[in-house]
């Protein structure tokens, strides 16, 4: 397996505020250093079943350090989700909370 940082940096995941209630905010660090020509960012329930593909924000902003956007979350209940997001060497996830 590829080793998952480079120069000391690697891709990371991050979403506030923890809980949610209307929106969550989601930030993408080092997204530069991926490796993978179809970088996935993908949310799913607690029991893996996929609620939303987020892809696009990653693929529209590859060459990036960092982007950050929100993601309504109306359409989703109350619960735990798995924000995951495939950097080519490997998976970095990101538990989110949403109370409402």
């Amino acid at each position: 397996m590829d080793e998952p940082y480079v120069n000391g940096k690697y891709t990371s995941v991050w979403s506030y505020p923890t809980p949610a209630r209307n929106e969550i905010i989601i930030r993408l660090n080092n997204l530069n250093l991926l490796t993978t020509d179809a970088p996935h960012l993908t949310l799913y329930d607690i029991t893996g079943v996929r609620r939303a593909d987020l892809s696009e924000h990653v693929i529209a902003n590859r060459s990036s350090e960092r982007v950050e956007f929100s993601v309504s979350t109306a359409s989703l209940e109350r619960g735990v989700y798995l924000l995951v997001l495939d950097t080519g060497r490997g998976y970095e996830t990101k538990k989110i909370s949403i109370w409402k």
